[in-house]
């Protein structure tokens, strides 16, 4: 390896240890975000304005999330449960079934699995690149002992990890992608359909929230891919300079 190469490498090495800290915590901050949009509705407080899609009749209403449901049950009061019995007792005192409704779309029509699935492969590519090399510093010592050259340098990673780190960012936002308009998209083809089969009795509104989070959960995703693709293809770039 020529001095030429060893100080090109050494000079664009510390911009990718930047990009690769960076990518290394949002995985992280990533699994946080999908946890708090996973636990939408699970409590009455602040997460049950947290939820998916919200019913509303004249007398009752009814907040959707992935694991439970919320019923009002008086002007400021709600009861969250993942459990049946409050959805049941509302949906027998009123004429639109809200919770049973509630219970179908929560069952059959929400998905949280891909919201789940693409939360992993990013925290599995956080632990693929805590295994890139670390800085170390090398020095040259003159025929005396004494140092003469001394520089922090950063060995390639290994190219198949960098090839796995890209394809797992790859398939993480795609699912990610995929995640984010189903849940739009079920929320607000359902609230159109019941809004039209109920007459208006029926009102149902898209949780905003929710939409925000999933969306930006896509967005850290897509970061996150961007900049391990281009890490890798740098990276590639500067192997081959310093090889020749």
């Amino acid at each position: 390896m020529s001095s030429e190469s060893q100080s090109s490498y050494s000079s664009y090495s510390r911009p990718f240890c930047l990009s690769l800290l960076c990518c290394f915590f949002r995985p992280f901050s990533l699994s946080g975000l999908i946890r708090v949009l996973a636990a939408g509705c699970a409590s009455n407080g602040p997460l049950r304005n947290i939820y998916l899609l919200s019913l509303q009749s004249p007398t009752s209403q009814v907040r959707i999330g992935y694991f439970s449901l919320c019923t009002a049950t008086g002007q400021d009061d709600w009861v969250c449960s993942m459990g049946e019995t409050a959805q049941d007792d509302l949906g027998a005192t009123h004429t639109w079934d809200l919770a049973g409704l509630a219970k179908h779309y929560r069952h059959q029509v929400a998905f949280v699995g891909l919201v789940l699935t693409s939360s992993a492969l990013m925290l599995i590519l956080g632990l693929l690149l805590a295994t890139f090399p670390r800085w170390h510093t090398e020095r040259e010592y003159d025929e005396d002992g004494e140092i003469v050259d001394e520089r922090a340098v950063k060995p390639f990673p290994n190219k198949r990890i960098l090839n796995t780190c890209m394809l797992v960012a790859f398939v993480g936002a795609v699912l990610s992608l995929v995640a984010a308009l189903w849940q739009h998209s079920a929320a607000a083809s359902t609230a159109s359909t019941l809004a039209y089969i109920s007459g208006g009795e029926v009102e149902a509104s898209i949780g905003v929230t929710a939409t925000v989070l999933v969306w930006l959960a896509f967005g850290i995703c897509l970061v996150i891919s961007g900049a391990v693709t281009t890490i890798t293809f740098a990276l590639e770039r500067l192997s081959d300079q310093v090889i020749v």
